[in-house]
């Protein structure tokens, strides 16, 4: 018997709760169709104006982008230059040929892996910060040099 009457009930919730939304629906359609009337003739013109608007930004948006790689690009190869095991990495590695992926870098340690054209990671330099300890790993070959740097 509470069965029946939970279930009786349930399907008068979702009754009630159905045919409340279909009167809000219709007062909402009713008060958008007489809005819109009015504000097509304004939209007309607002579109046009904005159509022209937006023109002018995406040419501006575009050639700040490509200002903003240019230098970030700067900043990136200035940056990987002031690293302590710049130098060192150098040596061992054609810098020219590799991007740098910087991992990790935290106050003690900085992980970065160098990859090819191809994004395959060919060798990864592990440098701790708190002992001055550079390693540097060729992928396939193991350990290519682990020293203490100045």
């Amino acid at each position: 018997m509470k069965k029946v009457l939970l279930i009786f009930a349930s399907i008068l919730l979702m009754v009630l709760v159905a045919c409340g939304n279909g009167d809000q629906d219709q007062q909402t359609d009713d008060q958008t169709s007489s809005s819109n009337e009015e504000q097509t003739t304004e939209n007309e013109t607002d579109e046009q104006a904005d159509d022209m608007d937006e023109d002018v930004d995406e040419d501006i948006e575009k050639s700040e982008d490509e200002s903003d790689e240019d230098a970030e690009k700067e900043d990136q190869e200035s940056d990987q230059s002031d690293l302590e095991e710049y130098s060192v990495v150098e040596e061992h590695i054609d810098l020219d040929k590799y991007e740098m992926d910087i991992e990790e870098d935290n106050p003690h340690k900085r992980v970065i892996l160098y990859k090819d054209d191809h994004n395959e990671k060919d060798y990864k330099s592990i440098y701790i910060k708190d002992k001055n300890r550079l390693k540097i790993i060729e992928f396939g070959h193991g350990e290519i040099y682990d020293e203490v740097i100045d």
